[in-house]
């Protein structure tokens, strides 16, 4: 179905931005605090020489050979898939957890031996956004803009490179700068970006001993992937006496009234999955009618229907997943929205939701 203005059935409310300038500063001090203790002395640091961890080491990962064709001798594929994303490792990265009012920061850490006194640390820190995402683009461009600058001034260092890239289809800044840490010159070279309200950072710390070459920055940077998330449903399922679904845990339910929906839940990013009673009139139309509405080409075989469309007060397009039922009295449908660009994130999420949905 081609069309450039929402459906009815669709209800989208902005959200409001967050945009509070201490957000970076407390966000920089937050990783930090996670790379100084994990770095620690080099003469003290339990790292270890090359190898590759084994399938029942993976913590919280799995391996997927199709997953990039980036290779790296002596590095294996994680996976998390809480947060949805993927990047080789030279061995099972250890998960750091910093838990504020303010915002969460999960950090992947893996340091390795490049000789006894010249470790190389990669990182990957998922930071979640507790007071409100980071969806507009001014928020956005706080976060990237300031943050080379922010962090070589936490470290006394010195910015080298401080560019905008695109990453993975998203705005990005990529970074260098020096310090001095232990009595040691070293490199930071580092990416971040901003994914459904919250921020993502892949750094990696050496010693300017350390040829370039050595550290593989660039593939291991390329060899990061955004993978689907997988969630948990909720314990309880809702239900109006007539048909029912398991939403997923923690979505909030809404008590807004917007025409035939039903009832609709929401994630702390706005994305929702909401339920319509079809009427036309006093017509009841079939699920049959309604993929036909759809256009054969946006129902798959599952007989899913996609749909792309714009609202103004976002600038971006959203993309939706609807799936319908029916009986002799009435016709059913639930639809789950998200932006279009992280659709695949969460279209696993809400076809295990689809899959719990049926009359009673």
């Amino acid at each position: 179905m081609q069309s450039s203005s929402p459906s009815p059935f669709i209800h989208a409310k902005p959200k409001p931005f967050y945009k509070k300038w201490w957000f970076t500063a407390l966000y920089i001090i937050v990783i930090l605090s996670i790379v100084g203790s994990a770095l620690g002395q080099p003469g003290d640091m339990k790292i270890q020489k090359e190898n590759s961890p084994t399938e029942e080491d993976l913590f919280e990962g799995i391996f997927k050979e199709e997953d990039s064709d980036i290779t790296i001798n002596n590095f294996s594929p994680f996976t998390s898939k809480k947060f949805g994303f993927s990047v080789l490792y030279p061995e099972t990265p250890n998960e750091s957890i910093i838990d504020l009012p303010e915002l969460t920061t999960h950090g992947f850490q893996v340091t390795k031996a490049h000789s006894e006194t010249e470790p190389i640390q990669y990182n990957v820190f998922y930071t979640i956004n507790e007071n409100g995402k980071i969806l507009d683009d001014d928020s956005i461009s706080v976060v990237l803009n300031n943050q080379a600058s922010m962090k070589a001034s936490q470290y006394d260092g010195n910015v080298i490179e401080d560019r905008d890239i695109v990453f993975q289809g998203f705005n990005a800044r990529e970074y260098t700068f020096t310090s001095k840490m232990y009595g040691l010159d070293f490199i930071h070279k580092g990416i971040v970006f901003v994914v459904d309200g919250d921020t993502i950072e892949l750094t990696v710390l050496y010693p300017d001993s350390v040829k370039e070459d050595s550290v593989k920055y660039e593939d291991w940077k390329k060899s990061f992937q955004l993978k689907a998330i997988e969630s948990e449903l909720a314990k309880q399922d809702w239900s109006n006496k007539i048909v029912k679904f398991t939403p997923p845990n923690g979505w909030i339910q809404s008590t807004i009234k917007a025409g035939s929906r039903v009832v609709g839940f929401a994630n702390d990013i706005g994305y929702s999955l909401e339920l319509y009673e079809v009427k036309v009139g006093n017509q009841q139309p079939t699920c049959r009618e309604i993929k036909n509405e759809f256009g054969e080409e946006n129902v798959d075989s599952q007989g899913y229907m996609y749909r792309i469309f714009n609202l103004k007060e976002y600038t971006v397009d959203f993309k939706t997943i609807t799936k319908c039922i029916e009986n002799s009295k009435k016709t059913y449908i639930l639809i789950g929205k998200s932006l279009e660009a992280t659709f695949f994130r969460f279209e696993i999420i809400f076809k295990k939701v689809f899959d719990t949905f049926m009359f009673e």
